[in-house]
Order: structure tokens, then sequence, then C-alpha cells
């Protein structure tokens, strides 16, 4: 089982490693500084019995510009930009990749998300897959492509209401299996160009 919690002090962030240098990093050194400014919040998938941390999210406002949208479905008849969210980090502990915990994780944060779209006016949640095999990932839940860089993706507002639409705020639980898929451990790139 895993829990979803605030990011927290009294949680080990150095004992993370998802097999991504980067993202390992902003876990430990950048987390609690974008916390504090505001500029993300993110949210630990732990172990609810040895508080270890098994996965981790973070979510940020975000704009699409007109630039970003030209040549795209959702800049056709545009004149201004696109209030978004964005998927900013997505990570599983090496130890819990290949059980499904990617999965859940990414349902946690559109779950989380789908709850602030009713008092927060947003048109899609966009992602920057760290790789094509995490972009795959997306692909297979939902998400298509914003460019001709698949590697950017989005999910329409509207998608992801109808994907909650006939489930309870509290969803499906996780549980771990050996025979779930993708074995994923890394999916983003960096929120900021000073967390490179």
């Amino acid at each position: 089982m895993v829990a979803f919690v605030p990011l927290s002090p009294k949680y080990d962030r150095a004992a993370f490693t998802c097999g991504n240098d980067a993202l390992d990093a902003w876990l430990r050194f950048h987390a609690r500084q974008q916390e504090r400014t505001g500029n993300t919040r993110t949210t630990l998938g732990v172990d609810p019995e040895t508080s270890r941390i098994m996965s981790y999210f973070a979510l940020a406002s975000h704009r699409l510009d007109l630039e970003d949208l030209a040549d795209t479905a959702l800049g056709t008849g545009r004149r201004y930009g696109m209030p978004a969210m964005l998927l900013a980090k997505l990570a599983v502990h090496s130890r819990d990749q290949g059980t499904g915990l990617g999965t859940a994780t990414l349902v946690e944060a559109l779950r989380r998300l789908n709850r602030a779209s009713r008092d927060v006016g947003f048109e899609a949640v966009v992602v920057d897959a760290i790789d094509r095999t995490a972009a795959e990932f997306y692909l297979q839940h939902g998400f298509s492509p914003l460019t001709s860089d698949v590697r950017r993706l989005f999910l329409t507002t509207r998608d992801l209401h109808a994907t909650f639409a006939e489930t309870s705020d509290d969803g499906p639980q996780w549980t771990p299996s050996p025979l779930d898929k993708p074995p994923l451990g890394t999916y983003h790139r960096r929120t900021r160009r000073e967390d490179l």
C-alpha cells in the first residue's frame, strides 16, 4: 500500500533514488525551496508502515502562450494563451518500479487536479516527459502530443473530468503486483531553468 502525503522534513528524501540523478537531486535539494516560494506543491507516496518514500510528484500552475500553441490542435482559432497545470515532476523509487506504482502516482496527481478544477480554471494538464519511454507511458494513459516533439504532452480538462466522472474521489486503491507494467521510474525533465 502507499499513502500520499504532503512534502515534510520528517521523510528521508536523501534515501530516495529513482535512477535519474536530476530527479533525485530535485527532491533532495529543491523541492522544499520550491514549496516555500509557492512555485510547486510536492506530494510524496510513502509506505504507511515504514515512512519510506516510494514515489513523488510535483504540480505547478502553467500557461501555454500562443507561440506554444501554434500549429497544434489546441491553438486553432485562439487569440489568447491557455491556462494550464503542469505535472512538473513524477518519479518512482527504484525498488518499486514495475509494480504499478507509477500509474497509481499519476492517477493520484490527476485526481488532485480534477478536484482543483472545481475552484481553479485551467484548460489542460501539461507534462514534459523525460524520454520517449516516459512519453509512451503518458500516451497509454490518455495524453496526446502537444507538438511534433512527442515528449511534450497534454490532457484536456474536459478529458480529465471524464476520466473521474464514474469514480469516487477515493478512486481505486493500489497494491503492488510484479505483473504490472510499465517499469518506469522517472518521467519528467526540469521544472525551471535554475533547477538544472
